[in-house]
C-alpha cells in the first residue's frame, strides 16, 4: 500500500542540475538511411554525428531549451550553484564549444564530466554515470536534479523541488496512452508517493510513464547509490543483467521506491536499507527524441506551434 508524506520542509541545501547527455546517439542516426529521400536530405546534416542533445528542434537545440527554458529562470529561487554536464569522449568537442556559448549567458558554472568513454559497446551507462560523477565530484551536502539530455518537457521543476521538501527524492510522471507505456516507465502513484515502478511492462497497471527526470537527496547520491551498485555486484554475475541494471537510470529509481514501500518482490531489495517516501509529481507534455521518427514528429510538432 502507498504512504502518505507528513514531512515538514527543511532548509535547501545547494542544489546542482546534472544534465546526462553520454549516450551515442547510434539508434537514431541508424534510422537516418531508413527515411525517404526528401526527409533524409532535409535532416542528414543535423543529425548525422550529433548526439541527441545538440539536434535542432525548430532551431534551438535540446540541450538550449531545456536548460534556457526550465533551469535558468529558476536558478536562484531553486538554489542551483552549478549545471553538470556528464558526456564522452566522442562528444567532448562539440559539448565544450555549447559549454562556452553557454557560459556567457548563465550566472553559474557550467562544469563538463568526461566518463572516458569512446563507444557505444564501452559506455558507462546513465547509473554507471551517476557513480563517476558522484566519485568525481564533491557533492555530499548537494541535492541533485537530474534531467536526461535527450527530452523535452512541459514541467516546471520548482513544483518537484517543493515537493521533495528536501527531505524526499523525487520522481515525475504524465498520462500517456498503453501502447507508450509498453516502451517506457510505467510508474504506480497513491497520494503524491510513488508506489510502484516497472519499466517496459507487456501489460501496463497504470496510466502513468515516468521519465528520466529525477530528484536525488544529497544523501541518496552520497550512500543510496554505493548501495544499490554493490547490490548488484553481490546478486548477479551475468554481465548482461549487470549492465541493464546500471545502463537507465530509472532502474535506481525503481529500487528507491521498492525500498521505500517495502517491496520483497525487487531482486535487489534489502531490509536493512531505509529509504523515505519516493515524492512523484505530474506534468502535461513530454517529448523523447528516441529515435529518427521521435526526432523529425518533435521537430515538425514545435516549429507549427512557434510559427502560429
Amino acid at each position: 500500500a502507498g504512504r502518505s508524506l507528513h514531512s515538514t520542509p527543511t532548509n535547501a541545501l545547494a542544489m546542482k542540475v546534472l544534465l546526462l547527455c553520454a549516450g551515442y546517439g547510434t539508434r537514431l542516426e541508424a534510422g537516418l538511411d531508413q527515411l525517404p529521400r526528401e526527409q533524409f536530405e532535409k535532416y542528414e546534416s543535423a543529425v548525422r554525428g550529433m548526439p541527441k542533445a545538440l539536434l535542432p528542434i525548430a532551431g534551438r537545440t535540446v540541450l538550449d531549451r531545456i536548460v534556457f527554458g526550465t533551469v535558468a529562470p529558476y536558478i536562484q529561487e531553486m538554489g542551483i550553484d552549478e549545471i553538470l554536464l556528464v558526456t564522452n569522449q566522442k562528444f567532448l568537442p562539440v559539448f565544450s564549444a555549447w559549454r562556452d556559448a553557454a557560459s556567457t549567458k548563465l550566472p553559474i558554472p557550467v562544469t563538463l564530466v568526461n566518463d572516458q568513454t569512446e563507444s557505444n559497446e564501452t559506455r558507462l551507462g546513465a547509473v554507471g554515470d551517476l557513480e563517476f560523477v558522484q566519485k568525481t565530484r564533491i557533492m555530499a551536502a548537494h541535492d541533485l536534479l537530474v534531467i536526461a539530455g535527450d527530452l523535452l518537457y512541459s514541467l516546471d521543476l520548482r513544483d518537484l523541488v517543493r515537493a521533495a521538501q528536501g527531505a524526499h527524492d523525487g520522481v515525475t510522471y504524465y498520462e500517456t496512452d498503453p501502447e507508450r507505456l509498453k516502451r517506457s516507465a510505467c510508474l504506480g502513484v497513491e497520494d503524491g508517493v510513488a508506489i510502484s515502478f516497472e519499466e517496459k511492462p507487456p501489460n501496463p497497471t497504470t496510466r502513468f510513464a515516468c521519465p528520466a527526470i529525477y530528484l536525488f537527496r544529497g544523501e541518496t547520491m552520497s550512500t543510496l547509490l554505493q548501495s544499490y551498485l554493490q547490490l548488484i555486484s553481490q546478486r548477479f554475475d551475468d554481465r548482461a543483467i549487470i549492465q541493464r541494471y546500471r545502463d537507465a537510470p530509472g532502474n535506481f529509481a525503481c529500487w528507491l521506491i521498492a525500498q521505500s514501500q517495502g517491496r520483497t518482490d525487487h531482486p535487489l531489495y534489502d531490509p536493512q536499507i531505509a529509504v523515505p517516501p519516493v515524492v512523484a509529481v505530474p506534468f502535461s507534455e513530454r517529448f523523447d527524441i528516441g529515435n529518427i521518427y521521435d526526432y523529425i514528429e518533435t521537430d515538425e510538432l514545435f516549429r507549427a506551434r512557434e510559427s502560429a
